[in-house]
């Protein structure tokens, strides 16, 4: 997680500079919300005025002491390294000022009661960040990851993270938000979503969307998620994402996945003991696996 606090990553990002697979596994971490604030914050802040004619002459004299630069490309870089730099002392700033950082780990689940008494449960590996400050004003977060909330009644209480927003006034909801697939469903009261990705939609007690591969469908939900009732659920799902609720469920690494992406699953598995639910995933689709001395999973297909 560190690498993205380095000057170099950032200003590498700041020039879109960054291969498809280092820009994915930034927006997959989470850390990216709270960059992506601090840019929005950046972009909103209000400046003093300047001395246009004190400020010039002042940069004329520095230009005049400092050292001849090699070439305007590395001037330029090491311009957008300095504003990186920036971003980092500013991502720190805002760690230790009024930001509220809540996460969990693998195999972990947490629940946090918001200082106008809305409740938050996180899923495993999941984090939300807020301002305390002026939560009574602004009721808002960042989430990355799996959470389920119960608002009560007052503002707008609204959730952001990768794919989307959803806005509420009082109600409860869940919302998952990884790598590429974005799901809500609503369990009282209603909620709105909105996302770049499809047109806003409305939901009522009982109604869920889920936002894959290019296209939104639409479900029925139960009166809780199944993640808090100990189980994790999927209809025509690629197992690579099954894969990953198993890792972050158990706390444990499954070795060979790529051998078996692009198989759809279907089904449920428990998350109170490992065993059980390995064999519950794998063996229908005829998967052959095994248990290394770590307790990790190896997929044995050649």
């Amino acid at each position: 997680m560190d690498k993205f606090y380095t000057d170099n990553f950032l200003a590498r990002w700041m020039n879109n500079e960054l291969s498809e697979e280092e820009l994915q596994e930034f927006r997959d971490s989470p850390d990216y919300m709270s960059f992506q604030n601090i840019v929005e914050q950046m972009e909103g802040a209000e400046y003093p005025d300047v001395d246009e004619n004190e400020s010039w002459r002042s940069m004329q004299t520095l230009i005049q002491k400092a050292p001849p630069k090699k070439t305007k490309v590395r001037q330029m870089y090491t311009w957008v390294s300095a504003v990186a730099a920036v971003f980092i002392i500013a991502f720190v700033f805002l760690l230790s000022s009024d930001a509220e950082h809540l996460e969990t780990a693998s195999a972990e689940h947490k629940k946090f009661t918001f200082p106008c008494g809305s409740i938050v449960e996180l899923n495993a590996e999941s984090q939300i960040e807020y301002e305390k400050g002026d939560w009574d004003e602004k009721r808002s977060l960042n989430l990355s990851g799996e959470a389920y909330f119960k608002v009560s009644p007052g503002s707008e209480f609204s959730v952001h993270s990768k794919h989307g927003t959803v806005k509420v006034l009082g109600t409860a909801f869940n919302i998952s938000d990884r790598k590429e697939r974005f799901e809500v469903d609503c369990y009282e009261g209603k909620v709105s979503v909105e996302s770049p990705s499809f047109e806003a939609q409305i939901l009522e007690k009982g109604d869920g969307v889920f936002f894959a591969n290019g296209e939104l469908n639409e479900r029925e939900v139960k009166e809780i998620p199944d993640w808090m009732n100990g189980e994790s659920s999927f209809y025509n799902t690629d197992i690579v994402l099954v894969i990953d609720e198993l890792e972050r469920q158990f706390g444990i690494e499954v070795k060979g996945e790529e051998k078996v992406n692009g198989t759809q699953f279907s089904g449920r598995f428990m998350h109170d003991e490992l065993e059980k639910a390995a064999k519950t995933i794998f063996e229908p689709l005829d998967i052959p696996y095994s248990f290394d001395k770590n307790g990790d999973i190896v997929i044995q297909l050649e």
